[in-house]
């Protein structure tokens, strides 16, 4: 006689999960954050896994120079050192990124910017594929973790022709004034769990929440539930401390790394309002482009 009431109570619950993340978020359909992009790894081959050619994962993350795009580290360590030669990365900078992708025949859109290299912050752990080190889902680290700093950085293979987005000022998340400003975190999340890539919607997407402690040196927590889903991770937070005008100045607080296997029950990300954080940044695109790109990055 229990049987029909505790149906309808997993049911009653599965229903309330989605309307809860769901209902979170809003479509960037004006195109109003175009420093912000997807980062999508594509196999195009046949591969070791017996995974099928098509997407095979994808993040977000912002243009911070003209070819350098900030994203979390775990997105890209199962790329390194190289990806293999049967599978390929690209960014779109699209609020619609999967416009023009088939996958039977494989035909990647033209706006998808091929990546020539990519780099993960040295205190990563091991990434291998095809499991990778996402902290919401594998145990490798966790996020809050002091000793890992999961951010990692792009490079295109072309300038993306947007306006790149800045760094916040070092100790911008510690200026007690920071608990009281709306932030904005924007990507391409998915609008509830669900590991199927297939019924992802390519949907540039802004949720707006505030910030709920700084843990340490390295990451912060923001207020629950989470504004961070499967396929935000890499997601900027940009701190609204400026005019509706200036928005595109606002600068970035923050990485997305874990929302929680729930999307609710955990966000955490890690701050790029550190000393630490901008010179890793500085000295890596140094090493990749040369000193003169350094000096285009939006770091104040």
């Amino acid at each position: 006689m229990k049987t029909a009431p505790l149906i309808l109570a997993l049911l009653w619950s599965a229903c309330s999960l989605q309307a809860q993340t769901r209902r979170n978020y809003t479509v960037d359909l004006e195109n109003r954050n175009p420093a912000v992009g997807s980062l999508l790894i594509v196999l195009t081959a046949p591969n070791p896994f017996g995974t099928p050619e098509g997407i095979a994962g994808f993040c977000s993350g912002a243009l911070i120079g003209d070819r350098v795009f900030l994203t979390a580290g775990h997105c890209v360590g199962p790329s390194l050192p190289e990806l293999p030669p049967f599978a390929k990365a690209y960014v779109s900078f699209s609020p619609t990124a999967l416009d023009g992708f088939t996958k039977a025949p494989l035909s990647i859109p033209p706006h998808w910017i091929p990546v020539s290299t990519q780099a993960g912050n040295p205190s990563l752990p091991p990434c291998p594929p095809p499991v990778g080190c996402d902290p919401t889902s594998t145990g490798e680290f966790e996020a809050g973790d002091p000793a890992v700093t999961d951010l990692g950085l792009v490079f295109l293979s072309r300038p993306a022709g947007v306006k790149p987005a800045v760094l916040a000022p070092v100790g911008s998340l510690q200026d007690p004034q920071s608990s009281f400003i709306p932030m904005t975190t924007i990507g391409y999340g998915h609008e509830f769990p669900n590991p199927d890539l297939s019924v992802r919607d390519g949907l540039r997407k802004f949720r707006n929440s505030k910030l709920a402690t700084v843990l340490n040196g390295v990451w912060a927590s923001w207020e629950l539930p989470s504004s961070v889903c499967a396929g935000d991770s890499g997601a900027p937070t940009f701190l609204n401390n400026l005019p509706e005008v200036l928005e595109n100045r606002r600068p970035i607080v923050a990485i997305a790394s874990d929302g929680g296997i729930d999307c609710l029950s955990k966000d955490i990300r890690v701050r790029v309002d550190t000393y630490a954080v901008q010179q890793w940044i500085k000295d890596t695109v140094k090493q990749q482009l040369g000193r003169d790109a350094v000096l285009q990055l939006g770091i104040q």
